[in-house]
């Protein structure tokens, strides 16, 4: 395990402990959320090592790397998850001005999102860390999806449209990895980050349980100010943030079963509702939300 002395967005050395959360879906371990005042990002500390940090996702459960329906909250999951392909190839396509063109998607798990695409007649072309759901992406669609070292080797000034979904909280090289995307981002391109937000209500109010904390495999917590922070030094800009409404209600779900230890959904619903609501009157306060970031000069 690695101690984390500054943070990653802004390098301060001032990180205050905010809370303690286990690891509720897979170990039991706890781990501290530290905040940075400066910035607003919160990192998981310890972090584990590139080393360790593999046994954290050996679960059949992680379902955004398994294409499983068994259980309700997976079927759910697939439900929503098939809503938001089309909802994403639009948003997409309008922002980008694009159709078809070229996308890579950072993080792209079982290659569902690149496979829509691909049927559209993108170029698609993808990273995935793990090499088992790698393999099994691959299986699934005919699609080029390479590890981590594929960064280094796309051509600059290549892509359209770069996508991070769900995943950038899970990276713990920020500065490496937007680097790289500022070289591999055409200058009328677009970037798609989608994160969760821990200023929520449904964040307040479920606290250690919140799941999308999902210590220790999200390193990175973010905020509407923290994202904003981390963009401008890549000489990028925030055009919009955009909600996903649907992560309330999952998000509460998963959040139910880890306090109580089985989901009540009539209670989730609620609180999903209540999140939404809530944030409606409250800028930038959903559960998770989408960044659309252009180039500045763009």
């Amino acid at each position: 395990m690695n101690t984390i002395s500054n943070c990653p967005v802004c390098q301060s050395p001032d990180l205050h402990p905010y809370l303690e959360v286990r690891d509720l879906f897979l170990t039991n371990e706890t781990f501290v959320i530290r905040i940075c005042p400066n910035c607003g990002c919160g990192i998981t500390d310890p972090r584990p090592t590139a080393e360790e940090i593999a046994r954290y996702y050996q679960s059949r459960s992680y379902i955004s790397h398994s294409a499983s329906s068994k259980g309700l909250l997976n079927k759910l999951y697939l439900i929503a998850r098939n809503y938001t392909l089309w909802k994403k190839y639009n948003l997409i396509r309008t922002q980008s001005r694009q159709s078809p063109g070229t996308i890579l998607d950072i993080g792209c798990g079982s290659g569902d999102f690149l496979g829509y695409f691909q049927k559209r007649k993108w170029e698609t072309l993808g990273i995935e860390p793990d090499e088992p759901t790698r393999q099994a992406a691959m299986r699934n669609y005919p699609l080029h999806i390479g590890g981590s070292e594929l960064f280094t080797q796309i051509p600059t000034r290549s892509h359209h449209v770069i996508t991070l979904w769900h995943s950038l909280e899970h990276i713990a090289g920020l500065h490496e990895t937007f680097a790289q995307v500022k070289r591999i981002l055409r200058p009328d391109g677009v970037l798609f980050i989608a994160v969760p937000n821990y200023t929520s209500r449904d964040a307040a109010f479920y606290g250690p349980y919140w799941a999308a904390w999902d210590v220790p495999r999200h390193l990175v917590h973010f905020t509407p100010q923290t994202m904003d922070r981390l963009v401008r030094q890549y000489g990028l800009k925030i055009q919009c943030s955009l909600p996903m409404k649907l992560d309330a209600y999952y998000i509460s779900m998963l959040s139910e079963r880890y306090q109580h230890g089985r989901v009540n959904y009539l209670r989730a619903i609620r609180n999903g509702w209540r999140s939404n609501r809530y944030a409606r009157s409250h800028e930038n306060t959903f559960s998770s939300l989408i960044y659309v970031i252009k180039p500045e000069n763009a």
